[in-house]
This record gives structure tokens, sequence and C-alpha cells, in this order.
């Protein structure tokens, strides 16, 4: 089974970069920084989710990485750019 650098599945980490960008507007490189992977891998993940968001919904799962994002202290604003390096994903 796939895991990214924080541990977690990769699915979870696809959901959390989806939030990130789409709700948040982080850049695709600094979300790659904080899973350990490149921009070009993000902007993949970005598009298949944004497939699967368009085929069949994902509404719990994107309110589960919501949930991740806020419960890391990671309500981010475009002032602050603050983040943290790993987060891990959610087990599914």
């Amino acid at each position: 089974m796939y895991t990214n650098a924080a541990g977690g599945s990769r699915e979870g980490a696809m959901y959390i970069s989806y939030v990130l960008w789409k709700q948040y507007g982080i850049k695709q490189a600094d979300i790659g920084k904080m899973f350990g992977v490149s921009q070009s891998a993000i902007a993949s993940w970005v598009k298949e989710v944004g497939f699967q968001v368009q085929i069949k919904g994902l509404k719990k799962e994107l309110e589960q990485a919501n949930d991740i994002i806020r419960s890391n202290g990671l309500i981010i604003t475009q002032q602050t750019q603050q983040y943290i390096p790993h987060i891990p994903s959610s087990g599914t």
C-alpha cells in the first residue's frame, strides 16, 4: 500500500491537497513541500480529485480533508502563508 512522506494514504493526501489548493488557494509547490512530493505530483493529484468530484461528488471525503486541515491548525490565509511541514492524511 502506498503511503506518503507523512505516513498517510495516497488518497487522503490527494484530498487534503485538493482542499488546500481549491478552498485555501495554497500554491501547489507549497503543498508539495508539505507532503514531500513535487509540484507536478500535486498538479496530478488535484486534477484526479477534480475528475472524481465531477463524477462521484466526494462531499464526505472533502469534508474529512477539511477537518484534518482544521485540526492541525491549518486555517491558512494568503497573508500569513504559514504551513506545517508535514501533515498526516486520513486513513482512507
